[in-house]
């Protein structure tokens, strides 16, 4: 490099030193890429086996087997000590289990397994700030909206 910035032209020097800045960036770029790729593979994988392991709960509670769980079902699936460690273990908290199945309940006084899935998956873990924001706005759009009826 020496000799052709000295004896042809320093730009050439200039340009070796972007080129190699430039692959550099690009190595470092496809490790990044590799190494998301793989973390964002393994947290669809851990989603999945979650999902397997709440069907299963809910064909546990199902004691029907309709496919649909009502509140006598939920209620009756309560007192099981064996559904209640799976819950913990599922990290969802289940202290009230009336509150659980109307949160889960999209108001038709059962609960599908699709709806179980994906209502037992939003409240896995503590309850995040911007959730219990967007509760808050939510609760007051409704207020608003039962004053202005009510006037």
């Amino acid at each position: 490099v020496r000799r052709l910035v000295m004896e042809v032209s320093p730009w050439y020097g200039i340009f070796f030193c972007c080129y190699i800045l430039f692959v550099q960036f690009a190595i470092f770029s496809i490790v990044t890429m590799i190494f998301l790729r793989d973390a964002l593979s393994a947290v669809a994988d851990e989603r999945d086996r979650y999902a397997r392991k709440l069907l299963q709960l809910f064909t546990a509670i199902d004691t029907s087997k309709d496919g649909i769980i009502s509140r006598e079902e939920f209620e009756f699936s309560s007192n099981d000590p064996k559904l209640q460690a799976y819950l913990a273990h599922l990290e969802v908290e289940a202290s009230e289990y009336n509150l659980l199945f109307d949160m889960i309940d999209d108001g038709d006084g059962v609960v599908s397994a699709e709806e179980f899935v994906y209502g037992v998956t939003r409240l896995k873990g503590v309850a995040r700030s911007q959730d219990l924001v967007a509760i808050s706005h939510e609760v007051r759009r409704v207020m608003k909206h039962a004053e202005r009826n009510t006037q």
